[in-house]
């Protein structure tokens, strides 16, 4: 069980596919059973927000560093890319839906 700061907003705070989940350093591991854990992207924690996150790939912020986007595509097992959208938006998740099939921005 992952403790997320007491907020009520965890969609906003991780992202995830069937390989693992991103969650910010603000949240604390109760149980220790992370291998990895606690990342931001870009610097944010909101990590949520900033990517789109699918079993087959996914944007994140245009800002994360070729090394975190690396390490992050090894630790999901899927190809990730930085990158922008809605007409140059950041916040990747505000107008992005991602499945395993498609994905709709």
């Amino acid at each position: 069980m992952v403790k997320t700061s007491g907020t009520r907003i965890i969609g906003r705070l991780c992202a995830g596919n069937k390989n693992g989940h991103l969650v910010p350093r603000t949240a604390i591991d109760q149980g220790g059973e992370f291998d990895e854990i606690l990342k931001t992207i870009a610097g944010n924690i909101l990590v949520g927000s900033y990517c789109a996150i699918s079993n087959r790939g996914g944007p994140l912020h245009p800002r994360t560093s070729i090394e975190d986007l690396d390490e992050l595509s090894t630790l999901l097992q899927v190809p990730l890319v930085a990158g922008t959208g809605n007409r140059g938006s950041e916040v990747i998740a505000a107008g992005m839906t991602v499945n395993d099939w498609t994905s709709f921005y």
